[in-house]
């Protein structure tokens, strides 16, 4: 059994020898959860080489779990203390494993590496990949969560928080008195991916109430979802468009449950994505509207593949906007070109196949596409 005081010793694949008089070359792995301790059935605790950490048989199991920690609805795990057996900057990855209600942590871990198709149902799992830093010990905080109850994620990434994110931890982001945590590992250069989804929600063009408007919807619904992260609307007028709004640099997108979408802002802007953006912000298959058919699910847009404003033709003085009137009006001549979350190709932010969604800032209802930033 772990405690908070009584800290169990392990090496990434044997003991060594600390250096006398020197601080230990080492970390602390602290652990902490949000579940209920009488729903918590152990956590199974895995130290290796970063891609033996899978497969390899865990180095004991804890049973312990206590209220108390940081916060009043997080409970303490104990903690354990990993030390090299190698190199003293070598990589090291960490493994938790914890079983919540009907199935305890070895069950767990023996479904994962049997490969077992419901692997993670009723399992936490947590992983991170670190190096040493030779005489400078560090804390790695690392919450297990109910958000990330029977949730997989790639290899080389770690749920956090209900989400998928790189597993790779900065040692010298650890070097303060609260060490490195979720947090750290989530706001500084870990994410793989930023987040892309359709909303759950339909309106009407003219009811949008501008691009401002359209931006706080998408934050809040991604707020509401528990997605972290400030996320804008793809949606344009013949002022600003994505192009002029978004950022173009870091990772690329990826759909709620880690779908790839696009590597980067060129990958999304070449005219075909990975995959179509058909997840809502709560994981659910875009909605339907009786636009153009039961089965299209139509989303205001505006916007061409680049991401910039599509004009009905050439962009000229007497050409007409087609923005629904900056999605704040309703001229009498303004139209809307859209597009389709079922569609992959250039017809996913511009399709042009549907008559009946002529004039359709007041008649149809589509949804909107929100990509974080």
């Amino acid at each position: 059994m772990l405690t908070p005081r009584r800290k169990l010793v392990i090496a990434a694949a044997g003991l060594t020898a600390l250096l006398a008089c020197q601080p230990p070359t080492q970390f602390e792995v602290v652990m902490s959860t949000d579940i209920e301790c009488s729903k918590l059935r152990g956590v199974a605790i895995v130290a290796g080489s970063p891609g033996e950490v899978s497969t390899k048989d865990p180095a004991t199991v804890n049973a312990f779990c206590e209220m108390g920690g940081q916060v009043a609805t997080e409970a303490s795990l104990g903690s354990v203390m990993i030390v090299p057996s190698g190199e003293r900057d070598a990589k090291v990855g960490v493994r938790l494993v914890a079983g919540v209600d009907e199935k305890d942590a070895e069950t767990c871990v023996k479904d994962l590496q049997a490969g077992a198709t419901d692997a993670a149902v009723d399992c936490v799992i947590a992983r991170r990949s670190i190096a040493f830093l030779p005489q400078r010990p560090f804390a790695l905080p690392i919450a297990l969560t109910e958000r990330c109850v029977g949730k997989v994620c790639a290899t080389g990434e770690t749920c956090i928080e209900g989400e998928c994110r790189s597993e790779e931890v900065d040692p010298e982001q650890c070097l303060t008195s609260e060490g490195c945590g979720d947090e750290v590992l989530y706001l500084h250069g870990a994410t793989t991916k930023r987040r892309v989804f359709v909303t759950s929600k339909t309106m009407f063009g003219a009811s949008i109430g501008g691009l401002t408007k359209a931006d706080a919807l998408c934050q809040k619904l991604a707020d509401d979802a528990g997605l972290r992260g400030t996320y804008l609307a793809w949606l344009s007028t013949d002022k600003a468009s994505p192009a002029s709004r978004f950022k173009k640099d870091g990772p690329g997108w990826a759909l709620v449950d880690g779908t790839l979408v696009a590597n980067d802002w060129a990958d999304l802007t070449d005219g075909s994505l990975q995959h179509a953006i058909d997840q809502t912000e709560k994981g659910a298959s875009a909605p339907t509207t009786s636009a153009c058919s039961e089965t299209m699910t139509p989303v205001w847009s505006q916007t061409t593949a680049d991401g910039t404003f599509a004009y009905a033709g050439e962009p000229t003085a007497s050409d007409p906007k087609w923005d629904c009137g900056d999605w704040t009006s309703v001229p009498g001549t303004s139209q809307n070109n859209w597009g389709d979350a079922g569609a992959s190709d250039g017809g996913w932010t511009r399709l042009g196949n549907c008559n009946t969604f002529g004039v359709a800032c007041t008649n149809n209802l589509a949804a909107l596409y929100c990509f974080e930033q």
